[in-house]
């Protein structure tokens, strides 16, 4: 059987989160949406781990906290679903590659989070992604500095983002549609 690429991923689509509650003792626990055993195995094995405490330090280093995280999509029907990470699917957009959607991620969190901070920031998010990626001398700066200059000349990142459906819109432009 082939696998699906993120280009053809296939419908229905749900969004796969991390996220943190409160136990009976107090501690603070991680969590996911997926209870599918065979999906979670899945997702898991993308990242490297065996465990949502090891997912936790994978993803997130000690002095990040955030409520929620989403690590990426499953898509297709049930029984024949597969699992497409946050990277995957920002590697699909026309001018990016994995190392700069690892990059972007680094700097944005998830998907969900660098579309807020684009629709809320205009052209001048990617300016400050560009400016933290200087700061701290990162090694994608440089395939960075292309993509925005093919950028303003061609397109804009919402748009490409739209082109490969992987832009997510707020919650707010969902309701009002």
């Amino acid at each position: 059987m082939v696998e699906p690429t993120v280009q053809d991923r296939s419908a229905p689509e749900m969004s796969v989160w991390m996220f943190w509650q409160i136990n009976d003792d107090g501690g603070v626990v991680p969590r996911m949406n997926l209870n599918n055993d065979d999906m979670r195995q899945e997702v898991f094995e993308e990242f490297g781990v065996d465990s949502l405490d090891e997912l936790e330090s994978e993803l997130l280093p000690s002095h990040h906290t955030v409520d929620q995280l989403r690590l990426g999509v499953v898509c297709g029907p049930k029984g024949d679903a597969s699992f497409f990470s946050e990277v995957e699917l920002l590697a699909s957009v026309d001018g990016i590659s994995e190392e700069l959607a690892e990059g972007l991620l680094d700097e944005c969190r998830d998907i969900p989070t660098m579309c807020a901070r684009r629709r809320g920031d205009g052209d001048v998010f990617l300016g400050d992604v560009r400016h933290n990626a200087e700061v701290e001398d990162r090694e994608w700066v440089d395939e960075l500095n292309e993509f925005i200059d093919e950028l303003s000349h061609r397109d804009d990142l919402e748009r490409r983002m739209k082109d490969a459906g992987v832009w997510v819109e707020s919650e707010t432009e969902t309701a009002a549609a």
